[in-house]
């Protein structure tokens, strides 16, 4: 097989053997594009017909829609022999399979770089975990999948992409807080945060970000411009973890301030920045059992200890 890149996180692009290859008709776009979201698994044809006429198919497309594979074929390999069976677009029992490594798609390098970035970071390698995330970050120049965005049919897909991307900033956030990098982190968070207002922990990124970086003030301005986005738009108040942000704001409590961070250390750091229990909790049982039915109680909103 030939060298191929397809990129899909963004406007659609395509390269094989060394040759940037125009993909000029939107129906075959979208052919590549849906094949490309499920990279190495059976797209069903009927799929494909339902994507290609957004909902509304001709009586018979299998023709159409194998003139449109064919001439995709003829784009993803074009020095292949007429009479050699395509490696790439693979013909199965009622669709068709596009055959690609990781480092062919950017969906699926994305999520090889996700995946290396969480192991890192579950190893205690935070600094190596923080770029790994960031590079998996770096494949999106959204919209990813662009032709696909106002076909209904594909509308669970294409959020399911989305919200993976969402949850990587939000987890190289915890990393590079952890790592003590919240001054460089700020402008990056505003503006996410404007785009994606509901994403409680984007505020809460923010929130210390700021804090830690000496605007004790705007971190304040930031959680109550949280709890009113929440409330008028919403109608319900951010969860415990951002009004708990926002008490220990209010008082300078010392848990805030910036960890002390050895980059190079590999023992398993935890993000929260809390210090782990050394030991179980002895004695207490009446105590320990009256916590716990507060904690499960429909009508306790905060339960905290203290001593």
């Amino acid at each position: 097989m030939g060298a191929l890149w397809i990129r899909a996180l963004g406007p659609l692009q395509l390269n094989a053997d060394g040759v940037q290859v125009p993909v000029s008709s939107r129906n075959l776009r979208i052919v590549l594009e849906c094949l490309a979201l499920r990279a190495n698994s059976v797209v069903a044809a009927d799929f494909l017909a339902e994507a290609i006429w957004d909902g509304h198919p001709p009586a018979h497309p299998g023709p159409q829609l194998q003139v449109y594979v064919a001439n995709l074929r003829n784009l993803l390999e074009p020095n292949r022999h007429k009479e050699v069976a395509s490696h790439r677009l693979a013909s199965r029992p009622g669709g068709y399979l596009l055959a690609v490594a990781d480092d062919e798609l950017d969906l699926l390098q994305f999520r090889a770089h996700l995946t290396a970035g969480e192991r890192a970071v579950e190893a205690g390698e935070l600094a190596g975990g923080a770029v790994r995330l960031r590079q998996a970050l770096d494949l999106f120049v959204c919209p990813a999948f662009p032709d696909l965005a106002d076909i209904e049919l594909l509308v669970p897909d294409l959020e399911e992409v989305e919200e993976a991307r969402l949850v990587t900033y939000q987890d190289l956030y915890d990393v590079e807080l952890a790592l003590g990098r919240h001054a460089t982190l700020v402008g990056e968070l505003q503006r996410l945060v404007s785009q994606h207002p509901y994403r409680e922990r984007l505020w809460a990124s923010l929130v210390l970000a700021l804090y830690r970086s000496d605007r004790q003030a705007e971190a304040l301005a930031a959680c109550r411009t949280a709890r009113k986005t929440f409330a008028a738009e919403l109608g319900i108040d951010p969860g415990v973890r951002l009004q708990e942000l926002e008490a220990l704001v209010l008082r300078q409590d010392a848990s805030l301030g910036p960890p002390a961070v050895n980059e190079n250390r590999r023992t398993r750091q935890r993000l929260d920045n809390l210090p782990a229990a050394l030991t179980p909790m002895v004695g207490r049982d009446a105590e320990l059992g009256e916590v716990c039915s507060l904690y499960r109680s429909e009508g306790c909103r905060l339960v905290t200890l203290t001593g």
